[in-house]
This record gives C-alpha cells, sequence and structure tokens, in this order.
C-alpha cells in the first residue's frame, strides 16, 4: 500500500485519513457535560480517553497508519462493523466484555463511521450508567 506521511497523520492511497487531534476536537464540540477527554501530552504514546459519566467509552491511539479506537460497543454493532473493517477484532486491553479494537483508517473512505462508533460507544456507556 502506498502511502504518504505527514506529521501526524498518514495520506493513505484509499483516500481516508484522520488524526487523534481531529477526532479529539469534535469530541469536544459535543455539548454534553458528562463527556471529558483525558489526554496526556507528556506521554504521547499512552490513548486519549473518551469518558461519559466517569466511565471510559474509547481510547484513541496514533500508529503508524493513523487512528485507531478501543471502544466499548455492544456486540451486535461490532459484528456489523466487522462486516466494513475485517481487522475490528476484540480488544485485549481493556479486558471484559463489549471492548473492541477498530483501526480508523483507510478503508473506513470517510469520517463518518467513526463518529457514528464513538457516538454509538458513548450511548452503550451512558446506558449501562444509567441501569
Amino acid at each position: 500500500m502506498l502511502a504518504m506521511q505527514t506529521k501526524n497523520k498518514i495520506e493513505h492511497d484509499l483516500g481516508f485519513s484522520i488524526t487523534r487531534r481531529e477526532v479529539v476536537d469534535r469530541i469536544r464540540g459535543i455539548d454534553d457535560p458528562d463527556v471529558e477527554v483525558i489526554e496526556r501530552p507528556a506521554r504521547p504514546w499512552l490513548p486519549t480517553s473518551l469518558r461519559c459519566g466517569g466511565k471510559t467509552y474509547a481510547m484513541l491511539y496514533s500508529t503508524g497508519k493513523g487512528v485507531a479506537m478501543v471502544v466499548r460497543i455492544p456486540d451486535g454493532y461490532a459484528a456489523e462493523f466487522i462486516k466494513i473493517r475485517p481487522e475490528t477484532r476484540r480488544a485485549r486491553f481493556p479486558r471484559g466484555a463489549n471492548w473492541y479494537y477498530i483501526p480508523a483508517f483507510g478503508a473506513l473512505g470517510n469520517r463518518k463511521p467513526v463518529y457514528h462508533t464513538l457516538e454509538a460507544a458513548r450511548a452503550f456507556v451512558s446506558q449501562t450508567i444509567a441501569l
């Protein structure tokens, strides 16, 4: 696969790339006081955590290919996502039900599935908080 690297971003020949900063800026624009973004600028290899009501619903990692997400989503949603991105799999960390690793670059084609998945994860965690 041909790729051209730019600062904190990779442009893939499949036409889709996204940076962790872009995702974080979008999440910070959500009008929900329960949503918080935990960044670790002194340790950029650590993930950016996205939380709702004090519970983590996603972690964003910068990789050599772009952004990878570890999200907490319902199994049925994950099964549908696997049809789009076969590389999607259960996350090794954190351990527990409903955590999935999703590469958010290349074949996704655009930002819509990234933001939709993060919204689904936030809604799923919000729902479990209410229970």
